[in-house]
């Protein structure tokens, strides 16, 4: 004969769980800090970064401040947060890095530095330089994606543009440029048509951190202005990159309890 402990029991005392499901997606949204004011080469205009560059300008890494925030409705559950930069050109050597960098021991953010140049601008068209031809005008753009998943595995992304900006020649019409520190280049909204039209994308760095929600997040924008400013004094990023990956272990039942609710 087979046992049953609870037959004898009424149904409306028998134990029960209830969980609020999370239904909701969260909410990522990327930009770039403008530290650039003074800065007459770099243009910030809402998820885009339009570097002004000439051939005779010295190569190396620039400083996007680049930036991402990110809102879920269960606040007290870390987001996984996957940063991936793409682009339509691929030249030898290092042209693109991304440096997670924290204020305590939660990763909150990926500074991203870029190569301000294009195959366009390499002399005589460097064979270590392979691009999209498949748009008009040679261009390089950046193409930075966030995505977003919770612990429920429900997802959200955002995607930002670091675009170098070639000067206007010969095969360009007057309504496609505008004239910039007195150099004729190509208009922004004609970049933003150029950069749709490429389908090639060579990735360049990836990088995997952790968004955790707290009291740090009540003073993020204050302490996101302080790095900044440390940036523009010193050129350069102001806190070591960790590159490590953070993981917060759990059992199997707190973590199933995790993934239904909030």
């Amino acid at each position: 004969m087979r046992l049953r402990p609870l037959a004898a029991v009424p149904r409306e005392l028998h134990p029960a769980a209830i969980f609020q499901v999370d239904d909701e997606d969260p909410i990522v949204t990327c930009g770039f800090h403008d530290i650039h004011q003074d800065n007459s080469k770099v243009h910030v205009d809402g998820g885009y970064l339009f570097h002004y560059n000439t051939p005779e300008e010295a190569h190396g890494l620039a400083i996007s401040s680049f930036k991402y925030t990110i809102t879920d409705n269960c606040e007290d559950r870390d987001i996984d947060v996957d940063v991936v930069v793409q682009s339509n050109e691929r030249a030898q050597g290092e042209v693109a890095t991304l440096a997670p960098y924290q204020f305590t021991d939660v990763v909150k953010q990926v500074e991203f530095l870029y190569a301000p140049t294009s195959c366009e601008l390499e002399p005589m068209s460097s064979p270590n330089c392979i691009k999209d031809i498949g748009i008009a005008t040679r261009i390089r753009f950046y193409e930075i994606v966030v995505t977003a998943t919770d612990s429920a595995g429900r997802q959200d992304t955002d995607t930002c543009h670091v675009i170098i900006v070639p000067q206007c020649g010969l095969d360009n019409t007057s309504e496609e440029c505008e004239d910039i520190n007195g150099i004729s280049y190509l208009k922004k909204d004609h970049l933003k048509d150029l950069t749709d039209q490429s389908r090639i994308r060579f990735e360049l760095a990836t990088s995997k951190v952790v968004w955790g929600f707290g009291e740090l997040d009540q003073n993020f924008d204050d302490l996101h202005d302080r790095y900044n400013s440390r940036l523009v004094a010193s050129g350069s990023p102001s806190t070591e990159p960790k590159l490590g990956r953070h993981f917060l272990v759990i059992g199997w039942g707190q973590k199933a309890k995790s993934m239904l609710n909030c």
